[in-house]
């Protein structure tokens, strides 16, 4: 019995010193209620289809080197000539998709990334003179398709280009 007694002495000794480790202990601060964290939404990202064109050369048979094609002042072609045209392209959307370049006929869809740059090729047979009054009228069309073939029409149009036929 005296150590039963003893156990119990020993048990009330240890409850005490935890008592007084607990009393002297300075309080934690309690921190207050967080408030709900929601994470933010994702932005949608919203695909940009673009190009414009960069530059224009023109060349036929009788030029010592290409020339430019001028979208500002008149441009002095021969009549009745097979001409070629070439045309820079850029891709100034953020994603890649499909262009068509031209001025009289519509050529093949490429493919060109972000910032990509693209040289093509178009060739045409100039009208036979006369052409009233001498001159005609042009546009240059770049046209857009996304991915996934859908087509989105024209993405860049020049304004008139006059061709003089000499």
């Amino acid at each position: 019995m005296l150590a039963l007694l003893g156990v119990a002495l020993v048990g009330l000794a240890g409850l005490a010193v935890a008592l007084m480790v607990a009393a002297t202990r300075e309080a934690e601060e309690v921190p207050e209620e967080l408030p709900l964290v929601v994470p933010p939404e994702e932005e949608e990202v919203v695909e940009v289809i673009d190009a414009t064109l960069r530059k224009g050369w023109v060349y036929w048979a009788g030029l010592t080197a290409w020339q430019q094609v001028y979208t500002r002042w008149p441009n002095d072609w021969p009549a009745n000539t097979d001409v070629t045209l070439a045309w820079e392209i850029k891709n100034t959307g953020n994603v890649a998709a499909y262009f068509q370049v031209y001025m009289f006929d519509p050529g093949d869809w490429l493919y060109l990334g972000p910032g990509e740059e693209m040289q093509v090729l178009e060739e045409f047979q100039t009208p036979v003179l006369p052409v009233t009054p001498g001159y005609q009228y042009y546009r240059i069309n770049i046209l857009g398709r996304n991915i996934a073939g859908v087509r989105l029409g024209a993405v860049w149009t020049s304004e008139d280009i006059e061709v003089r036929y000499v």
